[in-house]
């Protein structure tokens, strides 16, 4: 009888993980045992579009009891004290798994286009499988996600300034299930999928996206349950250069600040080397309330704090963390297209098919740069749309300004008019020019009280401050035997300013006349051009794109790439859309 001790002790070293389900065949213990937590979220539809389940069902849940003999499933929840619960018989395979590491996962996506592209958090790539959506060579078609609340959210802000997103996120798993491979559909699924006409065209199209926006594009087949919090910093780059920040400095230490209110010793290193970069930028702020333009996310769970990741109240990161036992939500899908669960008549499930491959692609977007590349840029390897630059002292990698002040100064002495420098006959003047560090002079014009030099002086790029010194000084030049140094015929300095100024310098006879110009390097303005300037996309195309670098599909456009027709330039087929609606 050994061989049964070892069950039995094998038994109670089953890890959670292991199926943990029997059949319970009294009515009674099925009757009062409760659903296992999450069991009713895989009914629900999902649509691609918008990256959210549509709270209407497609699947029948709620059916638990079995006809032939009134059975149940009840599976032991090792979460919920091994309380006996009961499953849904559309569900199968059902675990109690915990997956759940104090580690926070960090991304930096170059653009909008790149985080729509990439976020699209706990959905896998499946739900492409059984559909037809055309992906031009170029890959300029982004389907899937493309009217998520985040991709909203991201898309308008990167039409404002020049925008890298952060990405910070962990999650927590508990259970995971499937859907089994004929599950039942819900009743009222059934009967408005029966009430569809049988033949998809322009005519019944709306009856087809009407079902969609009810139950959305897809129903979930596998999923894991539990909670998920991303927490997205819209990082102004160029902002953050001039501040002496780079993307990976500021995205290491927002992760290691996220670490710290999961309780996560994995960023010792980096968190030692926040501290030294605080200091190092005389900060005593955190990063992440620096940086506080933020995308943020939670799934699953109970929860009053909705930037959870950044709380400064550790009990309710615990709290979320309690409550994701009984009350989950969905962290990773797996999906398939609806008419996957149609099986007759064929025509209405290859209707069903089209339907929702229209209506993905109708809400697709087509990237197209709204500016090129100038001023010595070039496109960027990784992003065609985001420009890159040789770095220097005054520009880094991605063109931005690395310390305030910067500017082009240029300089035009026009004339001067009632000289007086010479008792025998007329002045022979020069202007001589200081600026900061740099100096300059004009050529020197004889015998003449008013002289006309219209010379025009450029010094380049200088750090402009309020300290900043320009002098300009207007001498007479002697070269004969019995005097050889010149005279100065006056001087005047000033603190020169952003813009275009016509000045008058008065001197000990006469005045000089000259104009100056200070244009402040790009991503710099102000008197002293040392505050920010945004650099917002060009107002005129602003409405017509979704986003900074990217607009939504028109009609024309998508027949034409439906034809595998290149397109050499989009905006026609855009500006065409625009001026028939």
């Amino acid at each position: 009888m050994w061989w049964l001790f070892v069950l039995w002790l094998w038994g109670c070293w089953l890890p959670p993980g292991l199926p943990h389900c029997t059949t319970e065949r009294n009515p009674l213990q099925c009757q009062k045992a409760q659903m296992v937590p999450g069991s009713n979220l895989a009914g629900e539809g999902f649509d691609v579009v918008t990256m959210e389940r549509k709270g209407a069902y497609i699947i029948d849940v709620e059916h638990w009891q079995r006809k032939a003999d009134n059975s149940c499933t009840l599976c032991t929840n090792p979460y919920l004290n091994n309380e006996k619960q009961k499953l849904p018989l559309a569900l199968v395979d059902w675990r109690a798994e915990l997956d759940c590491k104090k580690e926070v996962v960090s991304s930096i996506y170059e653009s909008s286009e790149q985080f729509v592209e990439s976020g699209q958090s706990g959905v896998d790539i499946s739900w492409k499988v059984g559909l037809d959506l055309i992906s031009p060579r170029s890959g300029s078609l982004m389907v899937g996600g493309t009217h998520s609340k985040q991709a909203s959210k991201a898309m308008e802000m990167s039409k404002k300034d020049k925008y890298s997103f952060i990405k910070q996120e962990f999650h927590c798993s508990y259970y995971r299930y499937r859907v089994e491979n004929s599950p039942p559909l819900h009743t009222e699924f059934a009967r408005n999928f029966e009430l569809l006409p049988p033949q998809y065209n322009s005519v019944t199209k709306k009856d087809y996206r009407r079902l969609l926006d009810i139950y959305g594009t897809h129903f979930i087949r596998k999923v894991q349950l539990g909670g998920r919090m991303s927490s997205t910093t819209a990082f102004r780059f160029c902002q953050a250069a001039l501040n002496g920040y780079t993307e990976t400095e500021v995205k290491d230490c927002l992760e290691v600040e996220a670490s710290l209110s999961i309780k996560s010793d994995s960023v010792k290193a980096k968190a030692d080397f926040c501290e030294r970069d605080k200091k190092k930028h005389n900060n005593k702020n955190s990063f992440h309330s620096q940086f506080t333009e933020r995308i943020t996310e939670v799934k699953g769970g109970q929860h009053m704090v909705s930037d959870l990741l950044f709380s400064d109240k550790p009990e309710a990161m615990q709290k979320w963390l309690d409550s994701l036992k009984t009350t989950p939500g969905i962290i990773t899908y797996s999906l398939h297209p609806l008419h996957y669960l149609v099986q007759k008549p064929e025509a209405k499930k290859a209707a069903l098919k089209k339907a929702v491959e229209d209506y993905i692609l109708e809400k697709a977007l087509y990237k197209h740069c709204s500016k090129k590349c100038s001023g010595g840029s070039t496109p960027s390897k990784h992003d065609p749309c985001r420009c890159v630059c040789v770095a220097s002292k005054e520009t880094d990698c991605n063109c931005c300004p690395t310390m305030p002040g910067l500017a082009q100064v240029t300089v035009t002495v026009k004339w001067a008019r009632g000289l007086w420098g010479d008792y025998n006959g007329e002045t022979d003047s020069f202007v001589y020019i200081a600026l900061a560090s740099k100096n300059t002079q004009t050529r020197v014009i004889h015998n003449n009280n008013n002289p006309i030099w219209n010379s025009k002086f450029s010094f380049g790029t200088i750090q402009l401050s309020s300290d900043t010194k320009m002098r300009l000084e207007v001498w007479d030049e002697d070269k004969i035997w019995y005097k050889q140094w010149n005279d100065k015929l006056g001087e005047c300095t000033i603190n020169p300013v952003s813009g275009f100024h016509d000045e008058i310098c008065p001197l000990n006879h006469g005045n000089l006349y000259y104009s100056y110009k200070v244009e402040c390097a790009p991503g710099l303005t102000g008197k002293y051009c040392r505050d920010y300037a945004p650099a917002p996309m060009n107002p005129r195309l602003a409405d017509l794109y979704t986003s900074r670098n990217a607009f939504n599909v028109t009609p024309i456009l998508l027949e034409h790439l439906r034809r595998g027709q290149s397109i050499e330039d989009p905006l026609p087929f855009l500006l065409s859309h625009r001026s028939d609606n």
